[in-house]
């Protein structure tokens, strides 16, 4: 049995459909996956995927046809659509158009569009909550896996990506935490004075700030200790990014994509649930904090304004001792 699974981006997205693929791979099938090229070099970590096929934005419709023709005479016997857009499905149409010779099983992902208007537009939701993205990944392709208990060893080759000097060395420390302060919408990001609490009363851990080069307030939250901070946001790319994530005893993190990884490695996970729908990770060692407020959730992904008389209410009500004290039941389980 020969599997594609298509799943352009973005990263957070790629990360909650993984697991699906690889009890793909746990049961029995060769594993193929097409996206985005930005991403091809960090899906080639994935042990259980034994081929990526990329796309660049770049090509067009045009690249996507002649990249559709080479799928197709690979055999595939199952497509999954795990994206549902317009390229994915002009994709899928394609490769599974009926052979001769055999007939491809074919499954999309729901991204049920009519219960997201009714939650973002009327406030009226149908959606479960919480939502665990991973699940929805894994529920269109139940009926094509044998292995339906997650596995709770994922790993990543990342042994050729290198980190700057002292990093990895930091990580191997017990009282290090790794900490993503960052989201791709300013919406979803703990206040920054909370890290700095955070990091205050925490005065026996060292800290690594994980972020990305526009992330300037990082540099704000590591002055609160620079003895014990390294502030490595802009420094790292996304697949450095994710070894130190990899490599870590626990992640701190908002709705961002490097949560997502955390989760799908089994790291021992804290993380802030916001104005987000999609967000709530679900493995054995993830944790998130939720205050489950009337308004929430409000967005799909973080964009878009608060109207609460207290912005980012659902954010602010997670108290910086509140994430102590899960710290604590973290270190007393071993795991830090």
């Amino acid at each position: 049995m020969k599997a594609l699974v298509v799943r352009f981006s973005s990263f957070g997205d790629i990360f909650h459909g993984l697991e699906g693929a690889c009890r793909l791979k746990d049961s029995g099938f060769e594993v193929h996956w097409v996206t985005r090229s930005d991403y091809a070099d960090l899906l080639e970590t994935v042990p259980e995927i034994q081929q990526i096929w990329s796309l660049e934005r770049k090509q067009g419709v045009f690249g996507l046809i002649q990249l559709a023709l080479k799928l197709r005479s690979q055999k595939f016997t199952h497509i999954y659509d795990a994206h549902n857009n317009l390229r994915s499905s002009i994709l899928s149409l394609i490769i599974k158009i009926p052979l001769l010779d055999r007939k491809i099983k074919f499954v999309r992902r729901s991204k049920e569009r009519i219960k997201r208007l009714l939650l973002f537009k009327l406030g009226i939701n149908k959606l479960p909550n919480p939502y665990f993205s991973s699940q929805s990944f894994i529920k269109p392709i139940e009926t094509w896996i044998k292995n339906h208990k997650r596995n709770l060893q994922r790993q990543l080759n990342t042994e050729h990506v290198d980190l700057p000097a002292g990093v990895l060395n930091q990580l191997t420390q017990l009282n290090t935490i790794v900490i993503a302060p960052s989201a791709a919408w300013e919406m979803k990001r703990w206040p920054v004075d909370y890290w700095k609490q955070l990091i205050t009363q925490c005065n026996e851990n060292n800290f690594l700030i994980l972020g990305g080069p526009e992330d300037d307030f990082c540099e704000e939250i590591a002055r609160v200790a620079p003895e014990r901070v390294t502030n490595l946001a802009g420094e790292l790319s996304l697949l450095e990014s994710s070894k130190v994530i990899s490599k870590s005893k626990i992640l701190i993190s908002g709705d961002t994509g490097l949560m997502h990884l955390a989760d799908f490695l089994n790291i021992p996970l804290i993380s802030f649930i916001g104005p987000s729908a999609f967000g709530f990770p679900s493995n054995k060692n993830s944790k998130y904090i939720f205050k489950n407020l009337e308004c929430q959730p409000c967005s799909k992904d973080g964009r878009g304004a608060c109207h609460n008389k207290i912005y980012k209410n659902c954010l602010i009500q997670i108290k910086p001792t509140e994430v102590i004290e899960e710290i604590k039941k973290i270190s007393n389980m071993g795991l830090l």
